[in-house]
């Protein structure tokens, strides 16, 4: 994970040159992407109860407005306000910001699950335990008691980055793209594959990163070798599908532990100023659909020589 790290802090530097993360995110970090979208999103959260300060749709760029967004849900949710602000704000956050398909009753749990987690450490739990919203089992599992419905990682990790802001991230189908796009550019053939959650980005449904990779030089050999040796076994491809990405079970906490590493190594070069983990996630989240996608189009697209 180490030279996983370095690539994507090298990544950063080259696109952020002399700036700040801060200031790259300032001019190239758009959210929601259609312009009538943003502007509709910034009027509603203007007309929340629980909203202190509005956003002057005016002023600031779209990664300062967002943020004071995501700050203003973090004050709601680490304050005294009741249990029907904090169940306002989260729905905000989630459906209208996130724009993730979350019913009620499942926000209404994520709420009370924030009751009694403290770390990291606590937001894992075997994979599968707990029911998903689209499906019958959740790929990446929350800690919970019984069969507590908590969506995918998608939606309960937008719940947890602001929940827990000094520890947790947002991991998403953008997220999981950029770091194996990543992954493929730099030829990193011993890398395990980071699971994609399901996503409503249709941009990156046109090319199938996790495939390419498989079919790559320096993984091909080694996939097909995988899956011969598996010849009869049951359920033969999720069986082979294992032995390639990152455990289900451990992949946000090492996603994690990935960022963290990123941002220790952007601190030590000292050629970018980042001022949080967030900020990486959030560019992540920009460059998958952006310069990545474009990058990894060329590359396999590229006629053979």
């Amino acid at each position: 994970m180490k030279k996983l790290a370095e690539c994507i802090a090298q990544y950063i530097e080259d696109q952020c040159g002399d700036a700040s993360l801060q200031f790259w995110l300032s001019q190239n970090y758009i959210w929601p992407k259609k312009a009538g979208d943003r502007e509709a999103l910034y009027e509603k959260f203007n007309l929340q109860d629980w909203t202190e300060s509005a956003v002057d749709v005016r002023d600031d760029s779209c990664y300062v407005k967002t943020s004071k967004i995501k700050a203003a849900v973090e004050k709601v949710l680490a304050g005294t306000a009741g249990d029907a602000d904090q169940f306002s704000a989260i729905r905000f956050f989630l459906n209208d910001w996130g724009k993730v398909n979350v019913s009620d009753e499942t926000l209404r749990r994520l709420v009370k699950l924030r009751i009694g987690m403290a770390g990291p450490d606590d937001v894992l739990a075997p994979a599968g335990t707990i029911d998903g919203i689209n499906r019958p089992r959740s790929r990446f599992a929350l800690k919970a008691t019984g069969t507590e419905k908590t969506g995918n990682v998608s939606s309960w990790s937008k719940y947890l980055a602001v929940a827990f802001p000094e520890w947790a991230l947002i991991y998403d189908s953008r997220v999981a793209y950029a770091i194996n796009a990543i992954i493929y550019l730099h030829g990193l053939a011993d890398e395990p594959l980071w699971p994609m959650p399901d996503g409503v980005n249709s941009k990156l449904n046109l090319i199938d990163i996790e495939t390419i990779i498989l079919a790559s030089q320096g993984r091909q050999r080694r996939a097909f070798e995988k899956l011969r040796a598996l010849q009869g076994a049951p359920h033969r491809v999720s069986r082979f599908r294992d032995t390639l990405y990152h455990d289900d079970k451990d992949t946000y906490q090492l996603y994690l532990a990935l960022i963290e590493k990123v941002h220790s190594i952007l601190e030590q070069s000292g050629k970018v100023a980042c001022t949080s983990a967030g900020q990486i996630e959030a560019f992540l989240f920009m460059v998958a659909d952006g310069d990545l996608f474009e990058m990894i189009a060329e590359r396999a697209l590229a006629p053979a020589v």
